[in-house]
C-alpha cells in the first residue's frame, strides 16, 4: 500500500483550502497604525489549526470572478478519486464543502460550472460512496 509522506498531506490541504478562493483582507487597528491579517490553516485532523474572529465580517470576501484555472483545478481534483494523495477528499474537505465556497463561490458561477462541480460531486457519493461528497452537493444552493 503507498503510503503518503504527512508533510506531503499538509502540502495537499494548503492548496486545497487556497481553492476555497477567501480573501482576508487587511485591518486597520485604531490609534497604533499596526495592521491586522488572520491566517487560518488546516491540521493534520481536517479541522483548523487556528481560528480567530477577530473585526467586522465584512474584512472577508471571495475572489470576484472566481478563476477559471482553480474552477478547473477543483474538477479536475474532484474526478481524481483514485489517486494515493487523495485529493478529491481534500477539495471537498478544505474548498468545496466549507460555507465560504458554497455561499460566496458557487452562487455566482455560469450555470455550466454549476452543472459540472454538482455532477462531480454526484459522482464522487455514488460511484465512490463518498459521504463528504455527498453532504457537499446538498449544501449547494440550487437556483
Amino acid at each position: 500500500e503507498f503510503v503518503v509522506n504527512p508533510s506531503i498531506c499538509r502540502l495537499r490541504d494548503c492548496v486545497a483550502t487556497m481553492l476555497k478562493g477567501v480573501l482576508v483582507n487587511t485591518m486597520q487597528v485604531e490609534g497604533d497604525g499596526m495592521s491586522i491579517q488572520i491566517s487560518v490553516g488546516p491540521s493534520s485532523s481536517g479541522r483548523r489549526s487556528r481560528s480567530y474572529s477577530i473585526g467586522a465580517s465584512d474584512s472577508f470576501s471571495v475572489l470576484e470572478p472566481y478563476p477559471a484555472s482553480m474552477l478547473e483545478a477543483i474538477l479536475e481534483a474532484l474526478g481524481s478519486n483514485s489517486s494515493p494523495l487523495m485529493l478529491s477528499d481534500s477539495v471537498v474537505q478544505q474548498a468545496v464543502g466549507r460555507q465560504s465556497w458554497i455561499n460566496g463561490v458557487f452562487p455566482k458561477l455560469d450555470s455550466k460550472s454549476k452543472h459540472a462541480v454538482a455532477s462531480a460531486l454526484l459522482t464522487l457519493r455514488t460511484q465512490h460512496e463518498n459521504e463528504i461528497a455527498g453532504a457537499a452537493l446538498l449544501s449547494l444552493p440550487m437556483t
